[in-house]
């Protein structure tokens, strides 16, 4: 017979399974519902047409992400092109990414928390935005929080598997996506201010030392390439720019997941989260591995986005990019929440059920977030059309970036139907005389790429009508249909 001890778990597991149910659900809807994206295109031309030496010693155009994801995606779209399978690694991180936030949670608090922390990270939006894409993002977040989890077990018991898996995890991370820089470097930090500080666990702590070393002397194995490319990285890095402080409370904004809100707002959680972080550090009562992570988790938010504010202001990097891995890091909150005052406990499990009701009804524009393309509406477009279909795409040289989805993944559709593509340098205005070989064709379409369109306004602000205008008057535009398109 079943007592009430075994019930309880029970229904604390059913709860979980609910959560991730609710969590997958919502992440596979969007891989259903949403069409494939520019940064999805590009990852998997570049997977597709680059030698396994190539993906290895990253002889291509983006130098701005490591290898791993890319030698991964190299191999798994031999299996099909169908975009669910694409997007199903992605998917299918998050059961994992959520157990362990489940798994951390408890032993660092208690079930109630893990249950808890576990709800925001199914529901969190950028976390759900995330979740469905093909990219690298979900599983570097698997990674670096399997190497957080195999670091506090580390502490906890004696066992050398831990040291082990830590060494193996971490290095998956690193060799994922270069976030994983802004998370080491929170945890040595966090790992030699307790080496100093907390005598009594030195010897626990020293055993770790060796795993560090060896993860980092894996990561330096990167290095050589890693100052080959870097001056590619930094160029393909600076349509980011310098950011500002509205930038940065901007980019704090959607790692909360309180979109459109005022920041003030976002600054207040900021002050309360660092106000009960302060309080929980202050207290001896509380056990060494619960310190040591709440101090991991300030600092890694403090640490990546000073580090990325600072060396953004002379040399351009993705400052939204890096903040990924203090984003997940945010949904730890609720370990503050102190076990010995009740008045604080109901404010806290007030303010938690005010999140959470948000994050389920917040308008998911994921349009926004993932940076829409429009070349779905015009493949949309183009398909409706019967006949011959002429797209004149002008670019800047050398610029493949945005002409990649037609010239890849929508291009079996393009030849079906019969569409024709014929890229055309935006710098070069005498190339405008290939135009003439297009007067006699039908539905012409002018495709000027963000790229492009910029390059002409630089020149002067009347520069890019001109060009449109003597683009159409070649083509004798007045007489037939000409359509201009821009991305």
């Amino acid at each position: 017979m079943i007592n009430k001890k075994q019930w309880l778990k029970c229904y604390h597991y059913l709860i979980l399974t609910i959560i991730g149910g609710i969590g997958l659900f919502l992440r596979l809807k969007l891989a259903i519902t949403q069409e494939i994206w520019l940064d999805e295109i590009n990852i998997l031309q570049l997977t597709h047409d680059n030698s396994l030496k190539q993906l290895i010693f990253m002889n291509h155009w983006d130098t701005a992400h490591p290898q791993l994801y890319y030698l991964f995606m190299h191999f798994w779209q031999n299996i099909s092109h169908h975009l669910l399978i694409l997007r199903l690694p992605t998917l299918l991180s998050f059961i994992p990414a959520f157990i362990l936030i489940y798994f951390m949670a408890s032993t660092v608090k208690n079930k109630l928390i893990g249950l808890t922390v576990s709800l925001l990270f199914a529901i969190h939006p950028m976390f759900v935005s995330l979740g469905f894409q093909a990219k690298m993002y979900g599983l570097t977040i698997v990674f670096m929080l399997a190497t957080l989890y195999c670091f506090i077990q580390s502490l906890k018991n004696n066992r050398q598997l831990w040291p082990g898996l830590f060494v193996l995890f971490n290095t998956f991370a690193f060799y994922t996506d270069y976030s994983h820089l802004w998370f080491f470097l929170a945890l040595i930090t966090t790992y030699f201010w307790f080496f100093f500080t907390h005598l009594p666990q030195r010897l626990r702590l020293k055993k770790m030392l060796t795993p560090i070393l060896l993860s980092f002397s894996l990561m330096l194995i990167q290095l050589p390439i890693f100052i080959i490319k870097l001056p590619q990285a930094l160029i393909l890095e600076k349509y980011t720019g310098k950011p500002d402080l509205n930038y940065i409370l901007w980019v704090i904004n959607q790692f909360t997941g309180l979109w459109n809100q005022h920041y003030y707002i976002t600054l207040t959680i900021a002050i309360l989260i660092l106000a009960g972080t302060v309080i929980t550090l202050q207290k001896r009562n509380n056990n060494s591995v619960k310190r040591f992570f709440i101090l991991f988790i300030i600092c890694s938010f403090l640490l990546t986005l000073a580090f990325s504010f600072f060396i953004s202001q002379k040399f351009p990097i993705f400052v939204h990019r890096n903040m990924l891995v203090a984003s997940y890091i945010f949904i730890f909150f609720p370990i503050l929440i102190p076990d010995n005052s009740l008045t604080i406990k109901l404010l806290a499990s007030v303010f938690i059920i005010i999140i959470a009701s948000y994050y389920l009804f917040i308008d998911l524009n994921v349009d926004n977030f993932v940076g829409n393309t429009h070349f779905v509406a015009l493949k949309n477009q183009l398909l409706q059309i019967k006949g011959e279909k002429n797209i004149l795409f002008f670019t800047q040289p050398n610029y493949s970036y945005e002409i990649n989805p037609l010239t890849s993944y929508y291009l079996p559709d393009y030849q079906k139907y019969n569409i024709k593509i014929t890229q055309i340098n935006i710098n070069q205005p005498e190339q405008l005389n290939i135009l003439k070989s297009f007067k006699s064709k039908q539905n012409i379409w002018l495709l000027l790429s963000s790229e492009s369109i910029n390059f002409l306004q630089t020149k002067q602000p009347s520069y890019l009508d001109w060009f449109i205008n003597q683009a159409k008057n070649i083509l004798g535009c007045s007489h037939k249909s000409c359509s201009v398109f821009k991305t």
